[in-house]
C-alpha cells in the first residue's frame, strides 16, 4: 500500500474515532426518557438529567458566550437565560440562533407583564437540555444580574440554585455519529485488498502445514473409521510391486524350482554368474576332441 493510503486510512480511522466519540454521549441521552420540566423542583434536579418541556417565563440573559480569535469574536453567540423552577431561579444556555429570538421576545414579554404593562401572558418556548452544574462564571455573572434587579445578597443566595440547563440538539449527536461511521468504512474498503490478501495468505501456510504433517507415501481416507464396520472396504486391497522387482523374483522362482533332470541338460538361471570351472572343463573337452580328431 502506497504512503498516501496509509496517511489516508490513518486520518480517516482518527477522524471517525473523534467524530463517535463526540456524537456518542448525546445519542445515549436521547435514548433516556426526559423529566417534565413543569412537574420538576430545584431540590430535584440531578447532573445528566435530560429535561424536556415548555418553559412558560424567563428574566433575561444574564451571560453571553462566544468564541474569539486574537482577541476578535468569531461566530454566533450563546447566551444563558435567568429562568425560574418553583422556588429558584437556575440558568438555561440556548444552543440556536432561533432559540435566542424566542427567548428574547419571552424574556421582554414576561417584564411587561411583572410590571403591569401588558396584560397578556408570556409565550411558551419548547426546549429539551441536559442538567449541568453551574460554573464559576456562570453563578458570578448571575449574581450581578440580579442585584441590578434590586435584590439583597441574602435574597440571592436564597434564590439562587446552582443548576443549569445547556439545551442540546439531540439530531447533531446522529450527524456525528453517521460522518464518524462512515470515515471507518472508508478506510476499512481502502484496506479491504490488503485484508483479503492476509486472509489467503493465512489459509495457503495453514494448508501447507498440513500437508508436511502428512507422513510420506501416506494416503489419508476421510471416509475411514475403525469403529465402524461400513468403513471397512468391501474389496480386498492388492499390493502391487515394482516390474523390476516383479521379474526378478520370478527368476529367482525359476532357479529355485529347476528339477534335476533340468539340471543335467545344462539349463543354467540368467541371473547366476558364471563358474569359472564351467568354463575350464568345457576348454578341456574340446581341446581332448581335437586330439582325438588328428
Amino acid at each position: 500500500m502506497s504512503r498516501f493510503k496509509t496517511r489516508l486510512v490513518i486520518t480517516l480511522i482518527m477522524l471517525g474515532a473523534v467524530m463517535i466519540f463526540m456524537g456518542s454521549s448525546d445519542v445515549i441521552d436521547s435514548r433516556k426518557t426526559p423529566t417534565d420540566f413543569a412537574a420538576m423542583s430545584s431540590e430535584g434536579m440531578k447532573v445528566g438529567e435530560i429535561v424536556e418541556g415548555d418553559l412558560t417565563s424567563n428574566l433575561g440573559p444574564f451571560e453571553e458566550m462566544y468564541h474569539t480569535t486574537y482577541g476578535i469574536k468569531t461566530g454566533s453567540s450563546d447566551y444563558v437565560y435567568l429562568v425560574p423552577v418553583g422556588s429558584k431561579y437556575i440558568g438555561l444556555k440556548s444552543i440556536t440562533q432561533e432559540q435566542v429570538t424566542e427567548l428574547d421576545a419571552q424574556a421582554n414579554e414576561t417584564i411587561d407583564y411583572l410590571l403591569g404593562s401588558s396584560k397578556i401572558e408570556p409565550r411558551k418556548v419548547h426546549f429539551k437540555g441536559k442538567v449541568v452544574q453551574m460554573g464559576n462564571d456562570e453563578q458570578y455573572y448571575a449574581k450581578d444580574y440580579m442585584k441590578q434587579m434590586g435584590l439583597t445578597d441574602a435574597q440571592i443566595t436564597q434564590s439562587l440554585s446552582n443548576f443549569m440547563i445547556t439545551s442540546v440538539d439531540f439530531d447533531h449527536g446522529m450527524m456525528f455519529v453517521g460522518i464518524g461511521a462512515l470515515c471507518v468504512v472508508g478506510a476499512l474498503l481502502i484496506l479491504a485488498p490488503q485484508i483479503s490478501g492476509i486472509t489467503q495468505s493465512i489459509g495457503h501456510n495453514k494448508r501447507m502445514k498440513e500437508l508436511n504433517a502428512m507422513p510420506s507415501g501416506g494416503v489419508v481416507r476421510d471416509d475411514f473409521d475403525l469403529n465402524s464396520a461400513s468403513s471397512v472396504p468391501s474389496e480386498p486391497i492388492v499390493m502391487r510391486k515394482d516390474p523390476f522387482t516383479e521379474a526378478q523374483e520370478e527368476a529367482q522362482g525359476q532357479t529355485f524350482g529347476m528339477s534335476d533332470d533340468d539340471r543335467s541338460s545344462g539349463q543354467r538361471n540368467p541371473w547366476d554368474k558364471p563358474d569359472d570351472n564351467d568354463d575350464r572343463s568345457e576348454k578341456k573337452e574340446s581341446s581332448t576332441g581335437l586330439k582325438l580328431k588328428m
